[in-house]
């Protein structure tokens, strides 16, 4: 679970705005394109019927338009042959209409036996001799039929000597003046029917053939083949006119030709229709995935954009926050009504924790202020105390003048401590302060030490806290010099070194361990001085942690008491 949290961690928001919403619409696509392709399948099955139909309707006009004008051609020949008296006029009247039909092989009357009466034919063509009984282009059944024009089936035509041709015969019952009561033929080249069915098909496999009323096969276009016994047609129910039949894999549509007794079937295969139909469906659908896809990531990272970019702002106005807490200031960020309450409860927050950080800050300026008043209470206490017994112990000894004298030094000391209630005063007045108890101090030890001042002139004018020397030359008297048998010394030097000013006090007397330095800085420590650890925690609590006190010290050598501070200017 830790390893998928993390891995998510590392994902920005816009980014997995763009996945989801690309995931889900995608998602969503395919399930519509399953639902329309199942809807589609349904549609196409219904359109592969509705395509047999109308193949097999239009070949029925094709055919039944040639059939008119079979008939139309007939009914012209009928006329010459009904109303001319001379023979020779009436040939020469059907040679015309012979010679305007190409598809045309003859046009025969035959006497009512099938004697041959009259032939209008090709000039190459010649006419068999005894053709009766044996004629395929004479039908009996046209004699039982007077006044309907009768089609047969295609044939092929056996009058003539070494010629065969292809026809299909149109014929009817008509009285001539010439000739009686005969029977009028006209025999056409069935190419010009077998044309229809030949080039036509329905998908990849389906074809149309045409049948007789009793459901033989009048022409197929793979006849050959059937007659061959290498295919087996379907086999075929009573055909009435316009009805169509379907199963699982198969269309079976027929339709009547009028002014005969055909009927156009057509057979079609739903797999191929459908599979066609499909093909495209699934190119097409193809290309809308894809194009949906890239329309529904651009249309997601701008929606993502419109999302995350609010929140990736509020994140950032957090981080520059928690840079800077003190100096931050708020960008007004727009976006949906979610994210601007969560801004103003950032904006609000961020207020309430810069006014408690001022409140904070301010409280810890009185609190130094606090300390640094009970540190000096504490150093000016002990060192009045100190010098009023010496003060005692003078008079006492009869050295009024003397006194006199430390007296006049002290109310110097005080007016310096005092300095009109500054915390901040220059170096050079802090070492007059020095200067005034190291008078004192000598006065009252008889000449036991000597000191002198090292300071250079360009630090005299620069600013430090008041009473940072004193302690140390207090306890340079009190625990190194007094302790000694021979004449003590005391220097106090003070130079720049960098961005600093380090100020020594330094002494000749007994020194102190390395353990003992360290304890004057311990908090409640028993050998902690009160001058040390309150002058260094004076300093750093004005000026940091990288000012303050250090103690070099070696035993019966002397100790250096290193006092370093920011260097402030006398304008500052």
């Amino acid at each position: 679970m830790k390893r998928y949290k993390n891995r998510y961690a590392n994902i920005t928001l816009s980014s997995m705005l763009v996945i989801v919403i690309s995931i889900t619409a995608f998602c969503a696509m395919i399930i519509s394109s399953l639902l329309l392709f199942s809807r589609f399948n349904s549609i196409v099955k219904e359109s592969a019927e509705t395509t047999t139909i109308q193949a097999v309707g239009n070949i029925t006009k094709g055919i039944e338009t040639f059939t008119e004008n079979m008939i139309e051609t007939l009914d012209n020949i009928e006329y010459i042959v009904e109303n001319n008296d001379s023979n020779d006029e009436m040939l020469a009247e059907l040679q015309t209409v012979y010679d305007l039909r190409s598809d045309l092989v003859s046009i025969v009357i035959y006497h009512e036996d099938g004697s041959l009466a009259e032939c209008v034919t090709k000039e190459n063509y010649l006419i068999k001799e005894n053709i009766v009984g044996n004629n395929l282009s004479f039908h009996e059944n046209i004699l039982g039929n007077e006044g309907r024009n009768y089609i047969s089936s295609p044939h092929v035509s056996n009058i003539f000597y070494r010629q065969y041709p292809w026809v299909v015969t149109v014929s009817s019952i008509v009285n001539s003046k010439n000739h009686g009561r005969v029977v009028v033929t006209m025999d056409v080249e069935f190419s010009g029917i077998a044309k229809y069915v030949d080039y036509s098909s329905i998908g990849d496999r389906g074809y149309l053939y045409i049948v007789d009323n009793k459901g033989d096969i009048v022409y197929h276009p793979q006849q050959q083949l059937i007659y061959l016994g290498l295919k087996e047609e379907i086999e075929l129910p009573n055909y009435i006119n316009g009805q169509t039949f379907t199963d699982d894999n198969n269309i079976i549509s027929a339709q009547a030709v009028e002014n005969s007794d055909w009927n156009v079937v057509g057979v079609s295969y739903t797999n191929d229709l459908v599979a066609v139909n499909t093909r495209e469906f699934i190119m097409f659908t193809a290309v809308l995935l894809i194009f949906g896809a890239i329309v529904f990531v651009f249309l997601g990272i701008i929606l993502s954009r419109g999302l995350s970019n609010p929140i990736n702002q509020l994140v950032q106005s957090m981080k520059e926050f928690e840079k800077n807490v003190s100096t931050f200031k708020r960008k007004e960020i727009k976006g949906f009504s979610e994210v601007q309450q969560l801004s103003q409860s950032f904006e609000h927050m961020a207020k309430r924790i810069q006014t408690l950080m001022e409140k904070i800050k301010n409280e810890e300026k009185e609190l130094r202020k606090v300390e640094l008043k009970a540190l000096q209470a504490q150093i000016n206490p002990h060192f009045l105390y100190n010098t009023l017994d010496s003060i005692l112990w003078m008079c006492q000894e009869n050295g009024n003048e003397d006194a006199a004298e430390m007296v006049g030094a002290l109310a110097k000391l005080f007016r310096i401590s005092i300095s009109r209630g500054k915390d901040m005063i220059s170096i050079e007045t802090e070492l007059k302060h020095v200067e005034s108890y190291l008078f004192i101090q000598s006065i009252r030890y008889k000449n036991q030490f000597t000191y002198r001042f090292e300071v250079d002139e360009d630090v005299l004018k620069c600013k430090c806290l008041k009473i940072i020397l004193q302690p140390f030359v207090e306890n340079a008297i009190y625990h190194g010099i007094d302790r000694m048998v021979d004449e003590g010394e005391i220097v106090i030097t003070g130079k720049r070194e960098g961005d600093a000013i380090v100020l020594k006090v330094k002494d000749n007397g007994i020194g102190m361990s390395e353990e003992l330095a360290s304890a004057l800085f311990v908090e409640n420590s028993e050998k902690a001085g009160v001058g040390v650890k309150n002058v260094h925690n004076r300093i750093r609590i004005y000026h940091g942690d990288e000012y303050g006190i250090s103690i070099k010290s070696e035993l019966d050598e002397g100790t250096d008491m290193i006092i370093t501070i920011p260097i402030i200017e006398e304008n500052e």
